[in-house]
């Protein structure tokens, strides 16, 4: 149920966009790469680079000086000198680190805020609606299907399509869309489908709203998911597989 989010880096990303036109390719000749590689085409893919590059960049939370960051581009490909020493570089290095962690940090307190009074307040609307249930630790559900047969236990593995999405409406996971169904262990996921699930019996659909005590907290998950978001799912239970006793 958490969201993996991975990012290729640059130099990477450079590599696997060539491979393929490579293997296009029946063993071309010398000539035929050198005529291939014109000085427009390694210019495109230059810019290229650097556009994948800026748009990392723009991601920093602290603004950056751009003349001072492209002299420092320019300066290490054209091998000169840089204009600090090492111990200065280091030393500058820290101290922007804390403030880049303050800052974010900062970024994180204020977006927790507002996605917690956002969630509350939805929560508050939402368990006053025909057939939303509360349980004692605020996860709220309400039943779209009955299903039959034994509910799960904790111990138990269950197999689910599911769909997750944002207050706003954002969605951010879904089996469905992915084509296959998924299979977990109930006590591995986070504390809202723990509960919510071993109301379900096979067959059952159920929608969760969960606050974010039960979901991922002040974390949040994979940059969909921020700080103390109140999460939805639509889950339907298709298989239970029960653990087997330990001799």
């Amino acid at each position: 149920m958490r969201i993996v989010t991975k990012r290729v880096p640059v130099i990477a990303l450079a590599a696997l966009m060539m491979a393929p036109a490579m293997a296009w390719s029946e063993e071309p000749t010398a000539q035929e790469t050198d005529a291939a590689m014109t000085a427009d085409q390694v210019g495109k893919f230059s810019y290229l680079l650097g556009w994948r590059m800026a748009a990392e960049l723009e991601t920093f939370p602290m603004k950056l000086d751009h003349p001072a960051l492209l002299q420092a581009i320019q300066d290490r490909l054209a091998g000169r000198p840089a204009k600090f020493d090492k111990d200065e570089m280091e030393r500058v290095r820290t101290q922007m680190m804390e403030a880049f962690h303050k800052e974010k940090g900062r970024q994180l307190e204020a977006m927790g805020e507002k996605n917690r009074t956002a969630g509350q307040t939805f929560l508050a609307e939402n368990g006053k609606k025909p057939g939303v249930k509360t349980t004692p630790s605020g996860l709220q559900y309400q039943v779209l299907k009955e299903g039959k047969g034994e509910k799960p236990k904790v111990t138990d593995q269950v197999t689910v399509h599911y769909v997750g999405t944002l207050i706003d409406g954002t969605e951010f996971d879904s089996s469905r869309k992915r084509g296959e169904p998924t299979t977990f262990p109930l006590d591995k996921v986070i504390a809202g489908w723990t509960e919510g699930v071993q109301l379900m019996q096979p067959g059952a659909r159920f929608k969760f709203f969960v606050p974010p005590s039960l979901a991922y907290g002040k974390t949040g998950s994979g940059g969909v998911i921020g700080p103390d978001a109140t999460l939805i799912f639509e889950v339907e239970l298709l298989e239970v597989h029960a653990t087997k006793a330990t001799q």
